[in-house]
């Protein structure tokens, strides 16, 4: 993994979680990201940036997945999804993004765990590293809906 891949794949979701915290819009390239639905296990482009939110399969099942392309592959890969806590949500929705639990009401997952952690904790920054075990020497490039 090249250095300015781990820092764009690391930079995403922390100037999104900074652009809440700060009140203020993140830059967008497309307009859209990559969002997953738990239930379907599907990836789709969706303009909803604060999950959970609806999905094909019902309200609350879309979430935001980190997705890479890496070299040599021709679909993208799913490194994480990412959601807040109902908590966290609804003072994100109710402060206008100027949440102060933001961070501790993030959580990740794996698409095959059962569980979602903690961000900020340790097994949750496994879990946002993994690209580099996945990656396996392979260069990579964040993925973005077209």
């Amino acid at each position: 993994m090249r250095m300015w891949q781990f820092g764009l794949f690391t930079l995403v979701p922390v100037a999104l979680i900074t652009a809440l915290v700060l009140n203020r819009t993140p830059p967008t390239v497309s307009g859209t990201v990559y969002a997953y639905d738990t239930v379907t296990g599907k990836l789709y482009p969706s303009a909803d940036a604060i999950p959970p939110f609806e999905a094909s399969s019902g309200f609350d099942t879309g979430v935001i997945a980190n997705v890479v392309i890496f070299s040599g592959d021709a679909s993208p890969t799913i490194i994480y999804l990412l959601t807040y806590t109902a908590k966290t949500r609804e003072s994100i929705l109710r402060d206008g993004r100027g949440s102060t639990d933001v961070i501790s009401g993030t959580m990740v997952k794996r698409p095959e765990d059962k569980s979602w952690t903690p961000i900020n904790s340790v097994e949750g920054k496994a879990i946002r590293d993994r690209v580099t075990e996945i990656a396996n020497g392979r260069t990579w490039k964040v993925a973005l809906p077209p």
